[in-house]
């Protein structure tokens, strides 16, 4: 596997560019199950299920109205390595949005976007 940079990677919602996002991780996942019966000599055999991809974001925002999208949309979600590979291009929908701001540091305002495959 090729090291990549995500330095200028891209993230679009229903092609409108996302701006000033950051930390972006998607996790592909497979429910396995787990069986064992008289064909398997009662040894454990293991079956592929249902496939899944999950992402979360993080994206610099002073304001809530400054995103295109809220909790519970549905749209198409485009995210991109630098290289210009995709992470994850389907149809998603957003699961949650979580604001934190540290007011000690005076760090920017950051709004954590969680969602999956649709």
């Amino acid at each position: 596997m090729t090291v990549q940079s995500a330095k200028a990677g891209l993230a679009k919602w229903d092609s409108a560019a996302i701006a000033d996002v950051r930390n972006i991780e998607v996790t592909e996942s497979s429910d396995v199950k787990v069986y064992g019966s008289s064909s398997t000599a009662c040894l454990k055999k293991r079956v592929a299920g249902m496939k899944d991809k999950t992402f979360s974001f993080e994206v610099y925002a002073a304001d809530p109205a400054e995103l295109t999208f809220g909790e519970g949309d549905t749209g198409y979600l485009d995210l991109e390595s630098a290289t210009g590979d995709s992470l994850f291009s389907a149809s998603a929908v957003i699961d949650e949005i979580s604001w934190s701001a540290a007011v000690e540091e005076g760090d920017l305002v950051v709004a954590t976007v969680t969602g999956g495959q649709a």
